[in-house]
């Protein structure tokens, strides 16, 4: 019965895997590493890769830091600084000139507490994150039509607020089997429009521990913009993670 449970649990995140394989926009990769300096205090790095739309390019580059920290069995908090570098593509102005593509960066700071209950092998969890983001501002290169150069287009900076609602299920197969199959449903509210709704994300995995110290995960994960047509697609991700 144990064995008949992981291979069904394996054969799920296959056939996930492959259906998100099939119709993905975007491929996201991501390694990290993660260290305890306490029983409750942990520090994280990440560094994550993503795809432009059918993997044509690179949309994003970004490094993570943080902390954690687990104030009872069931509550943990964290903080967290990323350095984002996204690569914006080429467009025309509403008066017809030519922008190429360029990079923009952004740094971000973020706020988190998480909330976790298990019920037999199911854990569920809800996490809350409060997302500040600063993109800088600069100036790029413009052309008309012909090609001929115009003066540099300004880029304004910007400040963005969001606030972040996780819920998860992660189920447990068994104490010595290493893959971990979860869900999870989050959901991006725009704390400067009004508490509107920015962007939803389904996403469906698995984390596969290699020993103590390495592990691997793969997933695939929808994302829908309401009312924004060039932000909704599917997206195939794996990432690294070690322990020490």
């Amino acid at each position: 019965m144990k064995h008949m449970r992981i291979l069904m649990a394996a054969a799920a995140v296959a056939v996930a895997s492959t259906l998100g394989t099939a119709s993905a926009q975007q491929l996201w990769l991501s390694a990290g590493a993660q260290k305890s300096l306490s029983k409750k205090l942990k520090a994280s790095v990440e560094f994550e890769h993503r795809s432009d739309d059918n993997f044509a390019a690179t949309s994003r580059w970004s490094a993570d830091a943080g902390l954690s920290y687990r104030i009872t069995p069931w509550l943990k908090a964290g903080a967290d600084y990323v350095y984002l570098l996204d690569r914006e593509g080429n467009r025309t102005t509403k008066k017809g000139n030519y922008i190429p593509h360029y990079w923009e960066q952004g740094h971000r700071a973020q706020a988190k507490l998480t909330a976790s209950y298990k019920i037999g092998p199911v854990e569920l969890s809800l996490r809350e994150t409060y997302q500040f983001t600063h993109t800088v501002g600069q100036t790029v290169d413009k052309f008309d039509q012909k090609g001929r150069p115009k003066d540099p287009e300004v880029i304004p900076s910007e400040n963005d607020q969001v606030l972040r609602s996780r819920i998860q299920a992660e189920y447990t197969i068994s104490k010595k089997c290493p893959l971990t199959p979860y869900a999870s449903y989050e959901i991006y509210n725009d704390l400067v429009s009004r508490f509107n709704v920015d962007k939803q994300r389904y996403t469906v995995g698995a984390e596969y521990r290699l020993s103590r110290s390495h592990s691997v995960s793969a997933y695939y994960r929808y994302s829908d913009r309401p009312g924004t047509e060039g932000d909704v697609g599917s997206i195939i991700g794996a990432g690294y993670e070690f322990k020490f």
